[in-house]
C-alpha cells in the first residue's frame, strides 16, 4: 500500500491491522499524527514498513518486534521518545532501519548486533546517550552508520569499526565523544567513502586515519587537534580523496602548498595559522577541484 506525500492527516486507523497479507505500508510524507496503533503488529508479513516524516509521537512501541519478516524499517522524522525499541532486536532480516530525527532518549542496546543483515543504520538527530557499544563491530555488513547529532558519551575505540569492512559512510560528529590513542592499522576499511567526526573533542591525528587507502571524504573539523599537521596526512586517500575539512583546530606549520604540491592540483585552499594568513592555490592532476580550509 503506497499513500506517501498525500497530505493525509488525522491518527493513522486501527483496522490498517486487518489488512494482514500485506507486504508493503508506505505511509510517509503525511501529516499522520497521534502514535503507531498496537494493531498494526498483526502485520508479520511485511517486508516494508515506511511512517516517515509525519507527526507521530510517542514511544516505539515494542510490539513493532513481532513483524519478524521487515527488511526496512523507515520512522525518521517524527516526534518519538523514550528509549530505543527493544522490540527491534527480534527483526534479523532488517536491512535498512531509520529511526532518525526523532527524540530517542538512553543508550543504543548493546543486542542491536544481532541484526547481522543490516546495511543501513541511521540514528542521528535524537537524544541517545551512552557509549557506541561494542557490538557495533558484528554488524558486518553495515554500509551506511550514522549517529552523528546525539549525546553520545564516552572513548571511543575507532578499531571497533575496523571490522566492517563493507562501510561506505560512517558520521559521529557532533556528540560528547573522544579517541582513544591506541591504534593498530593492522586492518583497513577497503571501502570507506565518508569519514565524518565533526566536534567530537579529538586532540591529536589518530594514527587509525592511515588505514584511510580510498576515503574521498574527511571532515574532522571543530575539534581540539592542536600542532603540525603529521606528514602522514598526504597519503590518506592518496588517489581518492575529494574533501578535507580541518577547520577550526589549533594547527600550526609550514606553508601547505609546498609540502603537497606535487599531490593536489586545482586544488584551493585557505591556510590560516595563528599569526598569518597564506592563500594559494596549486595544480593538480588527480582529483579537480578540493577545498581545503585549515583555520
Amino acid at each position: 500500500m503506497q499513500l506517501w506525500g498525500n497530505n493525509l492527516d488525522g491518527k493513522i486507523p486501527n483496522f490498517i491491522g486487518k489488512l494482514i497479507k500485506l507486504e508493503g505500508l508506505a505511509l510517509g510524507g503525511n501529516n499522520f499524527n497521534g502514535q503507531i496503533p498496537f494493531t498494526l503488529s498483526n502485520l508479520n508479513q511485511l517486508i516494508f514498513l515506511g511512517l516517515s516524516t509525519n507527526n507521530l509521537h510517542g514511544k516505539i512501541p515494542n510490539s513493532i518486534g513481532n513483524l519478524i519478516n521487515l527488511e526496512y524499517l523507515v520512522l525518521g522524522g517524527n516526534n518519538f521518545n523514550g528509549p530505543f525499541p527493544c522490540g527491534v532486536a527480534n527483526l534479523t532480516k532488517l536491512a535498512y532501519l531509520d529511526i532518525s530525527s526523532n527524540e530517542l532518549m538512553g543508550p543504543i542496546p548493546s543486542n542491536i548486533s544481532g541484526l547481522h543483515n543490516l546495511q543501513t543504520l541511521h540514528l542521528h538527530n535524537n537524544r541517545l546517550t551512552g557509549p557506541i557499544p561494542q557490538s557495533i563491530s558484528n554488524l558486518l555488513n553495515l554500509t551506511n552508520l550514522d549517529l552523528s547529532s546525539n549525546n553520545l558519551s564516552g572513548v571511543v575505540e575507532l578499531q571497533t569499526f575496523s571490522n566492517l569492512k563493507q562501510l561506505v559512510f560512517l558520521d559521529l560528529s557532533y556528540n560528547s565523544l573522544s579517541v582513544s590513542t591506541i591504534n593498530n592499522i593492522n586492518n583497513t576499511l577497503p571501502n570507506l567513502r565518508s569519514f565524518r567526526m565533526t566536534s567530537c573533542k579529538i586532540k591529536e591525528f589518530p594514527d587509525f586515519f592511515k588505514a584511510l587507502e580510498n576515503v574521498q571524504e574527511l571532515d574532522i573539523s571543530s575539534n581540539e587537534i592542536h600542532g603540525k599537521i603529521p606528514k602522514w596526512v598526504g597519503i590518506i586517500g592518496k588517489a581518492s580523496l575529494t574533501y578535507l575539512n580541518l577547520s577550526h583546530n589549533f594547527l600550526i606549520g609550514e606553508n601547505v602548498e609546498t609540502r603537497w604540491q606535487k599531490k593536489l592540483a586545482n586544488m584551493d585552499y585557505v591556510f590560516r595559522l595563528r599569526r598569518k594568513t597564506i592563500i594559494a592555490t596549486v595544480t593538480y592532476d588527480n582529483i579537480g577541484i578540493l577545498k581545503w580550509w585549515l583555520r
